[in-house]
């Protein structure tokens, strides 16, 4: 399924895309587009090897015990195996929950978390402004890590929106970030991309895709994504000396480094004049807690895919 959407995508890129990259060079024209249709039958003739496969594709993509307890030691470099990884998902989804409860409780004793989630995912920017707004709060958290003096910000450094290129909006619903380049010279721009509202959409598709980017997830997603989080700590890394160090990242690390921004930005004062911020982080948090029981569940066999959904569905709604 994930190949044939990538098939799909390819074949959008190669229609929509190409001609347009081929026009800047007129002299190649041609044979670029000439090569484009190769590629693009290529892709048709495996995404149609792929169909036939399909309903006869068994397995199980789980990786076994084993091999999750080989790599949360090796590749991670943590010191717990695949139980204790468990018992940690455990702590921190009851930990989660708690702190929803307290929210909730102090926010607005008649309603409960889920509720007040609810409500603040009907405020929202105007569609078309989606990325005019993600833009400002790039900006505001830059200007607040500064004025507060929490981490240091290189020089040379910048971190723009665009929108996801339309080959890739198959696969990012929602959006992407992606980092500075770690040997590129002159390289500097992180770029955010995000999926823009399709504004040819029936309105009640627009407002489903506009309540994900309410501006409580905008603020506290921001400043995960760029300031203090995965930009200014990736383009940091990019400044080091040692080519290895450089390259080497381990997804514990930026992702514990994304979360760590997120407590951080809290209780510096970042989220005052916007609880829902407060509320969608603590969310946010319940929703990874998640994610661990479910790594282990799947990866261990131990629960279906089915059981999985039901978890994201029931736990983190």
């Amino acid at each position: 399924d994930i190949a044939l959407s990538g098939c799909a995508g390819g074949q959008k890129y190669l229609s929509e895309a190409l001609p347009r990259i081929a026009a800047r060079v007129p002299s190649m024209e041609k044979e670029i587009l000439a090569e484009g249709r190769k590629v693009s039958q290529a892709l048709e003739d495996f995404a149609g090897k792929l169909r036939a496969l399909k309903p006869k594709a068994e397995g199980h993509f789980g990786i076994g015990r084993e091999h999750l307890d080989f790599l949360l030691r090796v590749h991670h470099g943590l010191d717990m195996d695949s139980e204790d990884l468990h018992e940690f998902g455990r702590q921190q989804l009851a930990e989660y929950t708690r702190k929803l409860n307290d929210f909730a409780k102090n926010a607005d004793p008649t309603k409960n978390w889920v509720q007040l989630v609810e409500e603040a995912k009907d405020r929202f920017p105007p569609p078309p402004k989606l990325l005019e707004y993600y833009q400002k709060e790039i900006d505001a958290c830059r200007k607040f890590v500064l004025e507060k003096d929490l981490v240091t910000i290189p020089p040379g450094e910048t971190c723009v929106m665009a929108p996801t290129p339309v080959f890739l909006l198959s696969r990012y619903p929602m959006g992407y970030f992606n980092s500075v380049r770690p040997f590129e010279d002159g390289q500097n721009k992180g770029m955010w991309y995000m999926t823009p509202v399709d504004l040819s959409k029936p309105m009640a598709d627009q407002v489903s895709h506009m309540r994900d980017h309410n501006y409580g997830f905008m603020r506290s997603i921001t400043l995960h994504e760029t300031y203090p989080g995965h930009h200014l700590q990736l383009y940091t890394q990019k400044l080091n000396p040692s080519v290895v160090r450089r390259r080497a990242h381990n997804t514990v690390y930026i992702e514990g480094w994304g979360l760590y921004t997120e407590e951080l930005m809290w209780e510096q004062g970042y989220y005052e004049g916007n609880p829902d911020a407060r509320l969608i982080q603590l969310k946010n948090g319940l929703w990874r807690a998640v994610r661990i029981l479910i790594d282990y569940g799947l990866h261990t066999r131990t629960m279906t895919f089915d059981e999985a959904v039901r978890l994201l569905v029931d736990e983190v709604r």
